[in-house]
């Protein structure tokens, strides 16, 4: 697998599924988000969002990776 080459029409094909899947994904953060920020006055809410994103980003910079060789691995 290591010797695979990518054509031009897979790199643009995967790089448009990452796209879109990323896209997704920062879509449903920030319903979430906007879903937190309308859950009232409590000041502690602040803070839950901090780490509602801390961990949103991590998870995504973990699972949104764009180098070939990652992508093959994970099926895009």
């Amino acid at each position: 697998m290591d010797d695979f080459q990518w054509s031009k029409a897979e790199k643009r094909a995967a790089r448009r599924a990452f796209d879109a899947a990323y896209e997704r994904e920062c879509r449903a953060i920030r319903a979430k988000l906007e879903q937190m920020l309308e859950g009232g006055g409590d000041i502690r809410q602040i803070w839950r969002i901090h780490d509602y994103l801390s961990e949103q980003r991590r998870e995504t910079d973990r699972k949104y990776d764009y180098r070939y060789s990652v992508l093959f691995r994970m099926g895009f």
